[in-house]
């Protein structure tokens, strides 16, 4: 039978399993940004990374998203910069950071609304989501 330190073990080695299969990813990822790439794919990948890294060091994580913004809109690449705060959102609700959290949907609903990106119509929908559900958080019913 399965005791509490049986339980507690099968918790532990598959922490570990998931925390070594993200820095895989993440390591794979960054050489990948050491090559030449064209500047969609660089965008997506270093938030790729940024996802990756966010089990790993939420900082450096954050840091990462800061940069794949900036990166995205010095090429004009308005939907990856978009896309990029729309995944930052989580681990600023996870956090508790409200204010960011908010701060992110607002800027990625502008970028996503000036994007031409064929996926924009759709992924604004899914970052209005995001909005709504901010607002239900708050029982702010009418404005979810």
């Amino acid at each position: 039978m399965f005791g509490f330190k049986h339980i507690q073990l099968v918790f532990l080695v598959s922490s570990v399993l998931t925390v070594s299969a993200q820095q895989n990813q993440a390591d794979s990822i960054r050489l990948l940004l050491e090559k030449e790439l064209p500047d969609s794919s660089r965008a997506y990948n270093m938030m790729m990374l940024a996802m990756y890294t966010e089990q790993l060091d939420i900082e450096k994580a954050h840091a990462i998203y800061a940069e794949a913004v900036d990166f995205s809109l010095s090429c004009g690449l308005d939907y990856f910069a978009g896309l990029a705060l729309y995944y930052e959102v989580t681990p600023y609700h996870n956090s508790g950071n409200r204010i960011r959290q908010r701060e992110n949907l607002f800027r990625a609903i502008d970028l996503l609304k000036n994007s031409e990106h064929p996926n924009a119509k759709s992924q604004l929908g899914a970052v209005y989501g995001g909005l709504a559900n901010y607002y239900r958080a708050f029982e702010k019913h009418d404005s979810a």
